[in-house]
């Protein structure tokens, strides 16, 4: 393999990569990898000075601190393939910020299987980490509503059916978690009202409108 071939996939490369020698030296880091760490990032001159680079395992910012012989760099050095591990890393160029991050290393070896470096990869997880934090914002809203209205809010799926937690619909029928999952719900209605509504239900999700429907409900004292 040509030289200018591997320096164009570590100049490319969308995950950040550095490589080190026996001693732990690092001896290249990709321009991924620089800018996660910042650009004063130090290229350190063996696993001990490990301990300039700030992480802690785990997102939240209540893990440990990471020891420099705790890092991936360092136990693939020793030998040892490391999967991918979560971490919160401190960027040089920014003090106080944790940056969440999935790093794995393996170690390098020559022809007569001799450690001679190891090679690591960081990929980037704050967009998915902001994503996860979104939809969790965003449920905690929604349940927020629901237990905030007069009205009761439900949500079933494109059968009628109740999927999940509905807490609104017990609240007000007393039906348990149990009792209203699939088409319990309809347990709770009249009667003479609970096929009309499952036929309802089906027919606007057929014309993909709106459902609009009057039944009766009896509530968790009895009374319809």
């Amino acid at each position: 393999m040509q030289p200018w071939f591997l320096e164009t996939v570590l100049e490319f490369a969308p995950v950040g990569i550095c490589v080190a020698d026996a001693s732990g030296q690092l001896l290249r880091l990709n321009p991924a990898m620089t800018r996660l760490w910042g650009n004063a990032a130090p290229f350190s001159q063996s696993v001990q000075d490990y301990r300039k680079h700030r992480g802690w395992f785990g997102i939240g910012g209540d893990g440990r601190q990471v020891e420099p012989h705790e890092w991936p760099m360092s136990r693939a050095l020793g030998g040892l393939i490391v999967e991918p591990q979560i971490f919160e890393i401190e960027p040089f160029d920014g003090p106080g910020v944790r940056r969440p991050i999935a790093l794995s290393a393996a170690p390098i070896r020559d022809a007569a299987g001799v450690i001679t470096g190891a090679v690591a990869m960081l990929c980037d997880l704050s967009e998915l980490v902001a994503a996860q934090d979104a939809v969790y914002k965003s449920e905690a809203r929604f349940c927020a509503a629901v237990s905030a209205v007069s009205s009761i809010v439900w949500t079933n799926n494109p059968r009628g059916e109740m999927e999940g937690e509905q807490v609104g619909w017990a609240a007000f029928t007393g039906q348990s978690y149990q009792d209203y999952q699939g088409f319990g719900w309809a347990d709770a209605v009249h009667p003479e009202d609970a096929q009309p509504s499952i036929q309802a239900w089906n027919q606007a999700v057929a014309d993909r409108r709106m459902f609009l429907y009057e039944h009766r409900v009896r509530r968790h004292d009895g009374v319809w």
